[in-house]
């Protein structure tokens, strides 16, 4: 026991004794007990646990957003002076997402009155039948469109995810049933 060091924090208490405390947080978080015998905690291999994510959760974090960077990621310049138009606003742009194969504005326009540019806009689920370039879907005529407003685009939102949600239940209910449909390998004889 004379050899004991309390900076390697084997025994419960020992994070309180000055020899801790006057470590940084890193060195204190690696040798810390309660993170080490926490079998039901999981951490990642750059440190965050449960406890972390839960806390930012509510404020910082919106998902996993892999996808989207790899469409950011995509963005390249046509070549030469060319402009197209931009599938969600209808001005020209000399860039494109290479992943949709779609001309679009990676920053917003500057006589647009939104932060929000038009690739985020393109991406984004909610604003699904409100683009321009989806007049198609929507059987209206280009010439008729006009970009939407703030409500609009709120409600399109809400109700996009209210059919996302109907549609998760019902492709939840289809796999139930098939679920049952299929016969027990165990209960055959």
């Amino acid at each position: 026991m004379m050899k004991y060091d309390l900076r390697q924090q084997k025994c419960i208490g020992d994070e309180r004794f000055c020899a801790c405390t006057q470590q940084n947080q890193s060195q204190r978080r690696r040798t810390s007990p309660s993170r080490h015998q926490s079998s039901q905690s999981q951490s990642t291999s750059s440190g965050i646990e449960e406890n972390d994510l839960s806390s930012a959760s509510s404020t910082r974090l919106c998902g996993f957003l892999d996808s989207l960077v790899e469409h950011r990621e995509s963005v390249k310049r046509y070549p030469g002076h060319n402009g197209r138009a931009c599938v969600v606003c209808g001005k020209s742009t000399s860039k494109h997402c290479a992943k949709c194969n779609k001309a679009m504005h990676f920053t917003a326009p500057e006589d647009y009155d939104g932060n929000t540019s038009c690739f985020m806009h393109f991406h984004d689920a909610g604003f699904f039948g409100l683009a321009r370039d989806d007049c198609k879907i929507v059987r209206k005529r280009q010439n008729d469109w006009s970009f939407p407003s703030k409500d609009e685009q709120k409600a399109n939102s809400q109700q996009m995810k209210q059919m996302q949600k109907r549609l998760k239940e019902n492709n939840n209910s289809d796999q139930i049933a098939v679920d049952h449909d299929t016969p027990n390998s165990s209960s055959s004889t």
